[in-house]
């Protein structure tokens, strides 16, 4: 779930970032909250997982607008 968080930021956000950038801000947030707790930690996969979701979503319907 690290890896594809990573990617999709940085495919989304593409604007110069790089996705060893990318990886190395979501590992340290991810590192932080497993630290702070498992309460805090499901909170931040159910999160990540979402937007993920949500992107992949938006992309599908703009791709399949786009093909006609």
């Amino acid at each position: 779930m690290l890896a594809g968080c990573a990617y999709v930021l940085s495919y989304v956000l593409g604007m110069g970032i790089s996705q060893i950038l990318t990886v190395f801000i979501v590992t340290l947030l991810a590192s932080t909250m497993v630290i702070d707790g498992i309460k805090v930690s499901a909170k931040y996969a159910m999160v990540t997982s979402t937007i993920e979701i949500a992107i992949m979503v938006a992309l599908s319907i703009i791709f399949l607008h786009i093909s006609g």
